[in-house]
């Protein structure tokens, strides 16, 4: 089953995006009570290089992952959509703002984060629960 040709990847990675966006739009005007922050680095505000640099890097990291997610995780296709809506919304903060805009404050933590950010962990944590569940399966059948 390709990916590429299932609703359900084209509106979750459509989905995520517009979410996103909107609650950082809406956020930028007040409306969450948080103050909304731009993030020139990486994860926790690390940095490596230039902003510049760091956005081609990303890229390029957008494009394999997608890739390799495509073509060898065909029957995850929400997950997918969900993992490189997430990234292409924050990867599209990069290009037009110069940084991630992030506007969830964690302050126990000192963190800042957006709704790209869960939506890639809940991809990534999806996928491997999953991954789990049909391992724990096989080996019930097995018992």
């Amino acid at each position: 089953m390709n990916p590429l040709k299932q609703k359900g990847f084209w509106l979750s990675l459509g989905g995520i995006v517009f979410v996103d966006q909107l609650s950082k739009l809406l956020a930028g005007f007040g409306w969450f009570g948080q103050n909304l922050i731009t993030n020139p680095g990486f994860s926790f505000g690390w940095r490596f290089g230039s902003t510049q640099i760091l956005t081609v890097v990303l890229s390029l990291v957008w494009l394999i992952m997608g890739w390799i997610l495509l073509t060898h995780y065909r029957d995850k296709y929400v997950y997918i959509g969900i993992f490189l809506g997430g990234s292409l919304s924050n990867l599209l903060d990069r290009i037009i703002w110069g940084g991630v805009r992030d506007w969830i404050s964690w302050p126990i933590f000192q963190v800042w984060n957006n709704l790209a950010d869960w939506a890639i962990a809940l991809a990534i944590g999806g996928m491997i629960l999953e991954y789990w569940y049909r391992k724990w399966q096989t080996r019930q059948k097995w018992s």
